[in-house]
């Protein structure tokens, strides 16, 4: 089911959790629905590989972030078909980073390799999350050299639990406890070729902008550019030699009115205005403001939301003073740290942000 059928039926639907009990001819009635997707909603075996689905991930430490929903990163509200959901596994915060993607072809060369480096490095100490596909070659490397001075997102064109290329099980790792990786895919999903320009539409719609690194005539981090420039993000070229294959895509991006990058300077002075609007519109908001809990908590999230707007607790004590056990109080705690509405703290205890 893709964003527009969504959207009907969230329509038609305030309360998403009424569809699995709403009559087969409401549903059907729809539009963009017909009786057999309706059949198919509606079938108990759905739901029980929805939750199955969710159990796994909660056992593999994996959130899932719904669209519309506290946690949901604001720039791909703005993307062409946005996911309906991401599966993120990591440091959730990193997201809420101005954020820069770094992607480039898979079999660069020395050349590549060193500034797809040379760049992560200097744009995440800049304060951007670097964004790019774990792929091998240009996309590692910048990951690697983000990982030296801040953080770095990993999207991937696979389920999250499967790591492509499996050589970079280590270096995914690493970025898991530094910064997140990302999948709209469900788990399990193998790596098939017409997921990456899928996935490529994330990469540069989480970012202010998109950096190439040697790219051939054909290259899949041309796709990124493209989507890049349509959906209004600033788009970067490193220029390469004229003699070597893997330069053609990013040497034409830069005839075609592509940034010229010859360092990280030349990138932030460009985006500069972009990010003191952000913060300026970021001074207009009062944060001291709490933010009031939305109005489809069920009651015993929104029990423990109302504790905690107290003072910090255990989860001991939440259990006890809202009467809900530690078991329903864990799930209530966990509904409200993917909606961004409480912070999990060390030792098992948890805050309001």
């Amino acid at each position: 089911m893709g964003y527009r059928r969504l959207c009907a039926l969230r329509q038609a639907f305030p309360r998403i959790e009424a569809v699995f009990s709403a009559p087969l001819d409401r549903l059907s009635g729809i539009e963009r629905f017909g009786k057999k997707l309706a059949r198919a909603i509606l079938d108990p075996k759905t739901e029980e590989m929805a939750y199955a689905e969710r159990k796994r991930a909660e056992a593999e430490g994996i959130d899932i972030v719904y669209h519309g929903h506290f946690g949901y990163p604001d720039e791909l509200n703005n993307v062409f078909d946005p996911p309906l959901l991401l599966y993120i596994k990591g440091n959730l915060s990193s997201l809420a980073k101005p954020a820069f993607a770094i992607v480039g072809s898979r079999n660069c060369g020395t050349y590549g390799r060193k500034y797809a480096a040379y760049f992560g490095r200097e744009l995440a100490r800049s304060g951007f999350t670097v964004v790019s596909g774990l792929a091998r070659g240009a996309d590692a490397e910048a990951h690697r050299g983000a990982l030296d001075t801040g953080t770095t997102a990993a999207v991937l064109g696979c389920g999250i639990d499967v790591v492509y290329p499996p050589e970079h099980r280590d270096l995914a790792d690493v970025i898991a406890d530094k910064g997140c990786i990302i999948s709209e895919f469900p788990m399990g999903t193998s790596p098939e070729r017409g997921n990456f320009p899928r996935r490529n539409r994330i990469i540069s719609g989480l970012s202010i902008g998109v950096l190439i690194i040697q790219a051939g005539a054909r290259s899949g981090a041309l796709i990124t550019a493209r989507w890049a420039a349509e959906q209004g993000k600033y788009v970067f070229a490193v220029p390469g030699r004229i003699d070597v294959e893997q330069s053609v895509g990013s040497n034409r991006l830069i005839k075609d009115g592509a940034h010229l990058a010859e360092n990280a300077r030349d990138i932030l002075e460009v985006i500069a205005p972009e990010i003191a609007r952000r913060r300026s519109e970021l001074g207009q908001e009062q944060p001291e403001k709490k933010l009031a809990p939305p109005p489809d908590l069920a009651e015993s999230s929104l029990s423990v939301y109302r504790k905690l707007e107290v003072e910090p607790k255990h989860i001991d004590v939440i259990a006890a003073e809202t009467g809900l056990g530690v078991d329903k109080a864990a799930v209530a705690l966990l509904d409200l740290e993917l909606r961004r509405l409480v912070v999990r703290n060390p030792g098992q205890t948890y805050s309001l942000p």
